[in-house]
């Protein structure tokens, strides 16, 4: 597949389930080949390829990918990923660093310790590092964080750390959640709460990110609108260059736009809730 379509691929991928995923150049000239590795508790062969074509065929770009299903020994993922994940800068002073490596940190850093969980939970993605920066420039005045599609919890950490006091997570798929609480206790964030739905969280937040596809952002973006306090800072990734317009034209004038940032080929949208009007008086 081409370069903005593996990129689609690894968050796709990453929304499924995925442990992680690698990028790699394909055969041909300027296609990728995208490998993403997925526990064999959770999904059998037959049920795996089935839940990745389903996924493909509603995203543009991805229907006709070529889709492969091998079964491969953990160690051999296990390997391949430690070679693959080393510490790395995800924004600013903030270093996120694998179990298995030694890091010493530098005056000023702060360590966000994380272990693989879904591809976009170790912050390597570009989505992942734009909406860690657009917190860290937003913050200032948040007293409360919202994390919808927390992944393995690195921007609710990130968050934490920045000293924001209140902070909920928002994952559904199970496995990543537990991801999650265990990456929370070996950051000393414990008291992030963690749910399973998004109904479930009945106030509203000074900040709000939520780093999903496209198609969620548009399903769900009255019910994200209304967890924004008024005058809050609302993120939005999980977004191409060519779909901003359109996540644009689906929360205005609620919001107001503040910015957009791009890295590679995503795109994170800054937003800030308008005050709500009050009601006319009856005549």
């Amino acid at each position: 597949m081409a370069g903005d379509e593996a990129e689609m691929a690894e968050f796709a991928f990453g929304e499924l389930g995925s442990l992680g995923s690698i990028e790699e150049d394909a055969a041909d000239p300027g296609r990728k080949r995208i490998t993403a590795f997925f526990a064999s508790s959770g999904f059998d062969r037959e049920r795996l390829r089935d839940l990745v074509s389903d996924y493909f065929s509603k995203v543009p770009g991805l229907a006709d990918a070529w889709i492969e299903v091998d079964l491969e020994p953990a160690r051999d993922w296990n390997e391949r990923w430690h070679r693959f994940f080393k510490p790395f800068h995800i924004a600013a002073d903030f270093v996120v660093v694998p179990s298995w490596e030694k890091y010493e940190a530098k005056e000023g850093e702060a360590i966000i310790h994380i272990d693989p969980g879904t591809a976009f939970g170790t912050g390597l993605h570009e989505t992942t590092r734009l909406c860690a920066e657009a917190l860290i420039e937003e913050s200032a005045q948040a007293a409360s964080l919202l994390d919808i599609g927390t992944g393995s919890g690195i921007l609710a950490i990130v968050g934490k750390r920045l000293g924001i006091g209140e902070i909920v997570g928002v994952e559904i798929d199970p496995e990543a959640l537990c991801v999650a609480e265990e990456n929370l206790r070996k950051n000393g964030c414990g008291s992030i709460a963690l749910t399973q739905s998004l109904e479930s969280v009945d106030r509203k937040f000074d900040s709000v990110v939520a780093n999903i596809l496209l198609s969620t952002l548009i399903d769900l973006s009255e019910t994200i609108a209304e967890r924004v306090a008024p005058g809050g800072t609302l993120i939005l990734s999980g977004i191409m260059h060519d779909q901003e317009a359109e996540i644009l034209d689906e929360y205005l004038p609620k919001f107001a736009h503040m910015r957009t940032e791009r890295r590679g080929e995503w795109s994170a949208i800054i937003l800030r809730r308008t005050a709500v009007a009050a009601p006319s008086p009856d005549v």
